[in-house]
C-alpha cells in the first residue's frame, strides 16, 4: 500500500513537469509570433554643405519675391590706408556781430539765447534801442514840432477829401453827378490817407525820441546758420559803438587734420579724395577733399598734419572729435571685385553671404568676405565670383526663406 501511494506521487510529478515544460514552450512561442521582424538597416547617404546650400523657387515665387539678378565683374580699385584724425572748425566758420552804435542790447524773443543754441539765417538774434545824446536830442525837439504842423494839415485834408468823397457818392445816388466825380474823390481820398499816415508815423517816432531818449529799436539778423559759441552781454546792457555782442560759428563745414608719420608720406596720394569712416553706418563713408594748404610738421609725435575739408551732415559729426581717415596709396591699384551692398546678407554669427543664380529658379548661397563697403558698393576679398550671377535685389527673402532668419 505504502509502495503503490510512492508510485503514485512519481507519476504525478512527471505529469506536471511536463505540462510546465509545455507551457513555456508554449509562451516563448506566442511570444515570438507577436514580436515584429526587424527592419533592415536603411543606409544614410552623406550631405555635403553644398546641397545644404541650395534653394528652389516656382516661377510663381520668384515673380512674387521680385527676384533680380547681374553679373559680377571685375575692375580697378584703389587701395586705401588708415590714419588717426581729429575734426576741427575753419576760421571762417566763426562770424561775430557788434553794435554799430550806442545801445541798450535785449534779446529779441522771450527766451534768451545761450550758447549751444542752434540759429538760423534770417533770425533775429538781438534788439537795440539806441541812446541819443543831448545834442541829438535838440535837434529830434525842433523836427517835433514841424512834425506836428504837418500831421496837423494831413489831417485836415483828409477830412476834406472824405467830405467832397461823400458829396460825390451823395449828387450821383441822385442822379446829378457822375462817377468820375466820385473815382476822383476816391483817389484824393486815399493820397490824403496816405500822407497822413506818413506823418504819423515821422510824429510817433519824434515823440518817441524825445519823450525817451530813443529812435526805436534796431533789429540785428543771423546772415548764416550755425550755433551760438560767444555771448559778450546781459539783457538790457548799455554798450557803445563798436562793441562785440554774439558769435555765431557755422557747422555746415568742418576741417579733418590728419596725422602721416614723415616716413609714409611719398607713398600716399595727398591730391585726391580721403575717407572719413562712419561709425553708425560703415556702407556711407564720407568723402573728404583735400586742401591746398602747407602742412604743419609735429615735432613731438613725428607726423605730418593733412588737411581736408567736410561737408558733415548734423549731430553726427562735432568739433575735436577723434575720427580715422583712409587715405589713397599712389602707386597700389589693385584689381577689385564689387557687388551691391544689398546683395550680401548678414547671419546670426556675422558671416556675409550672397546668392548665385544657377539658373531662373535654382540659387545657391556662397559664402563671401567683405573688406570695404561705400554707400551702394561692396568690395569682395577675392575676384572668385567674377562672371556669375548674383542676386542683387530680394537676397535678404532668399534668405529669410532657406533659414527663417530675417535682420
Amino acid at each position: 500500500m505504502k509502495k503503490n501511494w510512492y508510485q503514485h506521487y512519481k507519476i504525478q510529478l512527471a505529469i506536471s513537469f511536463f505540462l510546465l515544460v509545455g507551457l513555456i514552450a508554449a509562451m516563448r512561442f506566442l511570444s515570438a509570433a507577436e514580436t515584429p521582424k526587424t527592419a533592415p538597416t536603411a543606409s544614410h547617404s552623406t550631405i555635403s554643405e553644398e546641397q545644404l546650400n541650395q534653394l528652389t523657387l516656382s516661377k510663381e515665387a520668384v515673380t512674387k519675391l521680385n527676384i533680380t539678378t547681374a553679373i559680377v565683374d571685375t575692375h580697378d580699385g584703389v587701395a586705401y590706408a588708415q590714419y588717426p584724425a581729429q575734426i576741427n572748425l575753419p576760421p571762417s566758420g566763426l562770424v561775430g556781430y557788434s553794435t554799430p552804435l550806442t545801445a541798450n542790447i535785449f534779446f529779441a524773443n522771450q527766451q534768451p539765447l545761450k550758447v549751444g543754441d542752434q540759429v538760423k539765417a534770417g533770425q533775429i538774434l538781438l534788439a537795440l534801442r539806441p541812446i541819443i545824446s543831448p545834442e541829438a536830442t535838440l535837434g529830434f525837439v525842433t523836427g517835433l514840432s514841424d512834425a506836428e504842423g504837418q500831421l496837423t494839415a494831413a489831417s485836415s485834408q483828409l477830412a476834406a477829401s472824405k467830405v467832397t468823397l461823400n458829396r460825390a457818392k451823395q449828387l450821383f445816388e441822385q442822379h446829378v453827378g457822375s462817377q468820375k466825380n466820385v473815382d476822383d474823390a476816391q483817389a484824393n481820398v486815399a493820397l490824403a490817407q496816405s500822407a497822413f499816415n506818413a506823418a504819423q508815423q515821422k510824429h510817433r517816432l519824434l515823440k518817441k525820441t524825445v519823450s525817451e531818449g530813443s529812435a526805436g529799436n534796431l533789429t540785428i539778423k543771423a546772415t548764416q546758420s550755425g550755433v551760438v559759441s560767444n555771448i559778450y552781454f546781459n539783457q538790457g546792457q548799455a554798450v557803445s559803438a563798436g562793441a562785440p555782442l554774439i558769435d555765431i560759428r557755422n557747422q555746415d563745414n568742418y576741417w579733418v587734420n590728419v596725422f602721416v608719420p614723415h616716413g609714409q608720406v611719398e607713398k600716399l596720394n595727398l591730391a585726391s579724395e580721403a575717407l572719413l569712416s562712419n561709425e553708425d553706418d560703415p556702407s556711407a563713408d564720407y568723402r573728404l577733399t583735400p586742401m591746398a594748404v602747407a602742412p604743419l610738421s609735429d615735432l613731438t609725435s613725428g607726423t605730418r598734419q593733412f588737411v581736408y575739408v567736410l561737408r558733415a551732415p548734423s549731430n553726427q559729426i562735432a568739433p575735436l572729435q577723434r575720427v580715422t581717415v583712409k587715405l589713397p596709396l599712389a602707386t597700389s591699384i589693385t584689381t577689385q571685385l564689387t557687388i551691391p551692398c544689398a546683395a550680401a546678407v548678414v547671419d546670426i554669427y556675422g558671416n556675409e553671404w550672397v546668392y548665385l543664380a544657377q539658373d531662373n529658379n535654382h540659387f545657391e548661397r556662397q559664402q563671401v568676405f567683405i573688406t570695404q563697403a561705400s554707400a551702394n558698393e561692396c568690395t569682395l576679398s577675392s575676384d572668385q565670383l567674377a562672371g556669375r550671377a548674383i542676386v542683387t535685389n530680394g537676397a535678404q527673402e532668399l534668405f529669410s526663406v532657406q533659414t527663417g532668419f530675417t535682420h
